[in-house]
């Protein structure tokens, strides 16, 4: 499966090969999914490498379309989620897109400006999904 070859390359350090893995499992995963909506493991599937594909160009700091293809990846798993909230994986898969998407947005929100901590607080990492929290 091209999106699990992705996964391998990826995590090999081999970041434009990985990238064309995942875009290869795009063009196969779509026609499945188009010709057979009412299956809901091809919209998952299909939702993966939209996911992953924006996690890897984020990485590797390039810009186009990260933001797309988090949005993709929410378009395909919402609807899918709603019909279907007991299919724990699909729920995961859509709140990972939406975090992925959140933290991009967020990440642009915030470019060019410099944030300020409070002074005299010291901050330290929550336990938690790496929410920051006050402590002293």
């Amino acid at each position: 499966m091209a999106h699990n070859l992705g996964l391998l390359l990826s995590a090999g350090g081999r970041g434009t090969e990985a990238e064309a893995a995942y875009r290869r499992a795009v063009a196969l995963w779509e026609p499945l999914w188009a010709a057979h909506p009412e299956r809901v493991d091809l919209g998952d599937c299909l939702a993966w490498p939209h996911n992953n594909l924006g996690t890897l160009l984020s990485a590797g700091g390039r810009g186009g379309g990260r933001r797309k293809r988090y949005r993709r990846g929410v378009a395909l798993r919402e609807p899918l989620w709603a019909a279907n909230p007991e299919w724990v994986d699909l729920g995961y898969g859509l709140a990972s897109a939406h975090n992925n998407l959140g933290t991009l947005l967020q990440a642009s929100a915030g470019a060019g400006r410099r944030r300020k901590r409070p002074t005299g607080a010291r901050w330290r990492l929550g336990k938690r999904c790496g929410r920051r929290t006050r402590s002293g």
